[in-house]
């Protein structure tokens, strides 16, 4: 993920990150066919505060086998759950989303991957 982040960076633009949405889609775009083409693992830890998790957050999960840094954004940034809350989270991959989400809305709360 990391090399088609480089690749895809120089090619489209002299900044460190994608600033564009066609920047983006690119990114997600050439990432998404690298790991189905089998020309990277899906499987690559990368560090997922870029897409903007915290330490809190991914302790929160305690599962690091979650973390296959896929995701193109973090949808719980903005999400504002609340305890007693019940999360679906469609297209949950292996899941870090859910296991923050159930985290956030503990006990009396659910958190659904599909």
């Amino acid at each position: 993920i990391l090399s088609t982040l480089q690749t895809t960076l120089s090619s489209s633009s002299s900044s460190c990150c994608p600033s564009t949405p066609d920047d983006i889609h690119t990114l997600v775009s050439s990432s998404y066919a690298a790991t189905l083409n089998k020309s990277q693992s899906c499987c690559v830890s990368v560090d997922s505060t870029l897409n903007g998790y915290t330490a809190r957050d991914l302790a929160a999960a305690g599962v690091a086998d979650a973390d296959l840094g896929l995701g193109c954004g973090n949808p719980l940034s903005f999400a504002a759950l609340r305890a007693g809350e019940t999360v679906v989270d469609l297209g949950s991959g292996a899941g870090i989303d859910c296991f923050i989400a159930a985290a956030a809305v503990s006990e009396g709360g659910l958190a659904i991957g599909v």
